[in-house]
């Protein structure tokens, strides 16, 4: 009997630490995607300010260094450890750079996790590379261009004009990618 009571217990252990590595696991995906979200938002501020540096040599691949260096990034905001990241700024159709980040995710991690923590960054939508068709998926293939071949199957992308949240009732003086009217003066 003793034998049997000690085998459930430790049976019983092993599920509960296998729960409690899962749940840690995904919390740090999900911290991850909160991280990609603040580099776009980076990669964003960085096309605002810098808009006439980039309007004449589109596309432009971003280095974080750089974008450290241009003050454009919060103090202390490390890489993603979960995959590889591509930062850059794209001609938004319009002649206006618009900023874009790419995950490409490792093998074994949750895209659900760092979806989720992508959005809780402050993205108002991200893209999946093999989902349904959505207003980003627009811009696939002037991303793939940009790195020089195909995304991989659950490689998460957003780009500025629907990846970012605008306030609709703001006057800009800068221009907003794929937002025109948000720079026209109504009365």
């Amino acid at each position: 009997m003793v034998m049997l009571l000690a085998t459930v217990s430790a049976t019983l252990l092993a599920a509960w630490y296998a729960n409690q590595d899962s749940e840690r696991r995904f919390a740090l995906e999900r911290e991850a995607g909160r991280v990609f979200a603040s580099w776009v938002l980076a990669a964003h501020r960085a096309s605002q300010e810098r808009q006439a540096q980039f309007s004449n040599s589109l596309p432009v691949v971003l280095q974080p260094q750089v974008m450290r260096g241009w003050g454009t990034v919060p103090v202390g905001l490390p890489l993603p450890r979960h995959g590889t990241v591509t930062l850059g700024v794209i001609d938004d159709g319009s002649g206006v750079p618009m900023a874009f980040g790419i995950l490409e995710p490792r093998d074994g991690v949750a895209v659900r996790a760092l979806r989720m923590g992508a959005l809780d960054g402050g993205l108002a939508q991200i893209e999946t590379v093999g989902d349904d068709v959505t207003p980003l998926s627009v811009h696939q293939p002037a991303l793939e261009a940009v790195l020089g071949r195909s995304l991989a199957e659950n490689t998460l992308f957003a780009t500025a004009d629907f990846g970012i949240e605008y306030l609709e009732d703001t006057l800009y003086r800068r221009s907003q990618p794929g937002r025109p009217r948000l720079n026209r003066m109504d009365t």
